[in-house]
């Protein structure tokens, strides 16, 4: 099999689940359109939105603390910014995330389903990502069925929340393209960082029962290790099915 992007996912709202789309535009520099644009957090956190933080995943509602967000689910409009939120195939939000109004629908909603204060934060040219950076995240498919074989059952690959799936290459081969680039659909991508997971991983994404996948992860491989970080370094647009050009020896 030819190395090849198999899907393609973003998050318009962190800890929420992801939408898995066809095709997307890249900017260099830039992480892709809408992903983590809106996070959901306590209503007093300290975020000003005229000079946004970094806000560290701990300080918001996400999955690592609150498994019932997978239970969730979504549809998103970029052009608008409007948002469709589902429990268990039950509408109960529909929202401009642009508007006041909006935010304090989806900031209600999940306040009340987890019992907690809540408050949708944005900020314009921000993205509440893992890191300050802005990047992109890979998970090579290999790597994903090697853990399985390893421990002896199936894992959901959206687990690791990552913005580009990818197959056709060894497992966990892509350890060994830090700091060397790879290129989809012309599209030059800088790998410099090791994604170590947290306990978001625990949660089965169709489902939203927790197990002990990080643990599991730590006990066979001996770290935390699972995927990459990447910068975008072209403007351009990747399309799921097209060939990676990989870094060579």
């Amino acid at each position: 099999m030819q190395a090849q992007l198999t899907s393609i996912y973003y998050y318009p709202v962190k800890g929420l689940p992801g939408l898995e789309i066809p095709s997307c535009i890249v900017s260099a520099g830039e992480r892709l359109p809408c992903d983590r644009r809106y996070a959901v957090g306590p209503s007093d956190l300290d975020f000003d939105s005229s000079a946004p933080r970094h806000v560290r995943k701990q300080e918001l509602i996400v999955l690592m603390k609150h498994a019932e967000l997978a239970e969730l689910s979504l549809s998103f409009e970029p052009e608008t910014q409007r948002i469709v939120l589902c429990h268990k195939g039950m509408q109960k939000v529909d929202a401009l995330l642009e508007s006041a109004t909006g935010q304090e629908a989806l900031a209600n909603y999940l306040g009340t389903m987890l019992g907690t204060p809540a408050k949708v934060y944005c900020a314009p040219d921000h993205g509440f990502t893992d890191l300050p950076q802005k990047t992109v995240s890979i998970i090579n498919l290999a790597s994903v069925r090697a853990l399985e074989k390893a421990l002896g059952y199936e894992i959901d690959h959206r687990r690791f929340r990552a913005n580009f799936h990818i197959d056709g290459v060894p497992p966990w081969s892509e350890f060994d393209w830090l700091e060397k680039t790879i290129c989809i659909n012309s599209v030059a991508m800088e790998v410099y960082r090791i994604t170590d997971r947290c306990a978001a991983i625990n949660v089965n994404p169709a489902s939203g029962a927790r197990d002990r996948l990080l643990q599991d992860l730590r006990s066979k491989r001996g770290n935390l290790d699972m995927g990459v970080y990447a910068r975008i370094l072209d403007n351009g647009s990747v399309h799921t099915g097209d060939i990676l050009t990989l870094p060579t020896a």
